[in-house]
């Protein structure tokens, strides 16, 4: 294996983040995933140690920084040196009333080795009097700083939990095989984290059904590894030859396709009998620069959402980071 991860075996005791990440590629995929999701992230060791800078770096943060000393430590939960008190999901208050995550990295269910702090994100904006009063308290310019406050990113408590499940998973799973490199369990740790960027790919998409399919070892066929809003029997059964069908098809072209009512290409129109779906998107599925499956994407017909190229985009950048993840 090669990539994020660099293969020492010793005793568990003396595992580090440092020793187990190459820090320079887990810096790529967290600047890519920081991009994608418009909320800062860093790593940080077990004593709160920063390992990676601040990935977007925020003119409010940017403000702050020059108004109050040991800023960084300041947006640390209290177990790492800062000041943020942590609730039982592991996300906080920093001083300045914007909201971090702390997501614990482990291997094993051992004590974490270190945390992927995301943040700031605002789950309820504060209002104009409090940044009146911050500003005055720091002797702060009032409307830059509430111009800076406007540009942070608002996010759902849900889509924040669904986001840090998959970077945990990403990261938990490098960090998994540079302790453990055994083949099934790799492959167990890749289910885990296609499983979370499907979770994912629904909160951003809205979509009601979906599934990742892989080629199998000869490249004839794509199976489904993964799925949500399909029965067992279909998953088991479903058994695709590369070249046909519809996801046949994306994968050996290596196209993507939105699909709706409106839909003129003739490559996928003999395939087009499936009246339960309201819309769907079929996107190649790329790792190490090779194709190897594809993702599937369906709204009901009870549903009035209709894919776009602009879902298609994030849903490219999602897989793009994913593999990344799953690069080793």
């Amino acid at each position: 294996n090669s990539g994020c991860l660099k293969m020492k075996k010793e005793n568990n005791t003396n595992y580090s983040l440092s020793k187990l990440l190459d820090l320079k590629l887990w810096k790529e995929i967290q600047d890519n995933f920081a991009s994608f999701a418009e909320i800062d992230i860093r790593l940080v060791d077990a004593e709160g140690k920063f390992l990676t800078a601040a990935s977007i770096e925020h003119s409010f943060c940017q403000i702050m920084r020059s108004a109050s000393p040991r800023f960084e430590y300041s947006c640390l939960p209290t177990f790492l040196g800062g000041e943020g008190k942590i609730d039982k999901n592991l996300s906080y208050v920093c001083k300045w009333g914007l909201t971090h995550c702390a997501v614990p990295l482990q291997i094993n269910g051992a004590p974490a080795l270190g945390y992927i702090i995301l943040g700031p994100m605002i789950i309820n904006r504060p209002s104009r009097e409090y940044c009146r009063e911050l500003s005055q308290r720091f002797n702060i310019n009032e409307e830059e700083l509430w111009s800076a406050l406007l540009k942070i990113k608002t996010i759902s408590l849900k889509n924040t939990f669904s986001l840090v499940e998959l970077l945990k998973k990403m990261l938990g799973y490098t960090l998994t095989l540079a302790y453990d490199n055994i083949k099934h369990h790799k492959e167990s740790e890749e289910i885990l984290i296609l499983e979370a960027l499907l979770e994912v790919v629904f909160e951003v998409s809205r979509a009601d059904i979906g599934s990742i399919m892989f080629a199998d070892k000869n490249e004839k066929y794509l199976t489904i590894k993964v799925a949500r809003g399909l029965s067992e029997d279909v998953v088991k059964k479903t058994k695709v030859r590369i070249g046909e069908g519809i996801s046949g098809l994306a994968l050996k072209e290596g196209e993507s396709f939105v699909i709706d009512d409106k839909t003129s290409d003739n490559r996928i129109l003999p395939y087009l009998n499936r009246p339960h779906l309201n819309s769907s998107m079929v996107v190649p599925f790329s790792l190490q620069d090779e194709l190897k499956g594809v993702m599937n994407l369906g709204t009901l017909k009870s549903s009035e959402k209709k894919f776009t190229l602009e879902n298609l985009k994030l849903v490219n950048r999602l897989i793009n980071l994913t593999a990344l993840a799953l690069k080793s």
